[in-house]
């Protein structure tokens, strides 16, 4: 039994690692937390809305002070690029996208991520119809209505 438990933990350590490869942050965090030297909050730990919005007013204020004597920057070109066409997307795209997506979850997240991943077919026949209904002019609603009865 003891073997097992240490097979899944081993299987974990080493899935949490592959999930954050390229996130040496994440990395570093997961090496703190396997070597038991986190420095996590304790969960007795109170986190007020004045405590945020202090620490953000605090932040905010003191880039100000280090940015007052700077020169302020000549902007030259700007875009003037506006979006005015779409191109229509497929279930399966949508699907790919989200199956790229690193499997990362915080307690603040609605839904964990791998749960996405395991409904993204039916979050990505949600997320056209949405977008059929309430975010595209006509001409590309009949595209995507061609997609749904076509591919999905």
């Amino acid at each position: 039994m003891h073997n097992l438990y240490e097979e899944k933990k081993h299987q974990y350590w080493q899935r949490i690692i592959s999930d954050n490869r390229g996130n040496m942050r994440k990395l570093w965090q997961t090496f703190a937390r396997v070597t038991g030297s986190s420095k996590c909050l304790g969960a007795g730990t109170m986190h007020t809305a004045d405590a945020f919005s202090e620490y953000f007013l605090n932040k905010i204020n003191a880039v100000r002070a280090d940015t007052a004597e700077a020169v302020t920057p000549t902007i030259s070109h700007t875009a003037n690029v506006m979006l005015e066409t779409w191109k229509p997307v497929t279930a399966e795209e949508i699907v790919a996208l989200i199956s790229k997506a690193p499997n990362k979850t915080g307690r603040l997240d609605p839904i964990p991520s791998w749960l996405v991943k395991k409904f993204a077919p039916h979050f990505a026949r949600l997320l056209l119809f949405y977008s059929m209904c309430h975010w595209l002019p006509a001409v590309f609603r009949r595209r995507f209505n061609m997609l749904l009865s076509c591919r999905c």
